[in-house]
């Protein structure tokens, strides 16, 4: 079963997924560690914007939207109610 993302990861992959590629600037208080942790999960990745040739910005992958659009994710904030 692949790892789900923390909340600081969560975060980032949904600012991503709400900016786009084209306004990382959004991105600059998102914690190094964060990104490395996003970008080894192969959620993300840092490459060329398609019509800015010699800019980069973070771009989510389609792990990472399977990641963050994930049923499982929610799991955890369920509340489970018994029945009477």
């Amino acid at each position: 079963m692949r790892q789900r993302p923390s909340e600081d990861q969560r975060r980032f992959l949904e600012l991503l997924r709400d900016l786009g590629p084209q306004d990382n600037a959004q991105t600059a208080a998102v914690w190094k560690a964060t990104k490395r942790a996003a970008q080894a999960r192969g959620w993300v990745e840092w490459r060329s914007l398609d019509d800015s040739p010699g800019k980069s910005a973070w771009h989510l992958t389609i792990i990472g939207r399977k990641a963050l659009n994930s049923p499982a994710q929610h799991a955890e904030t369920r509340v489970s109610i018994a029945p009477p």
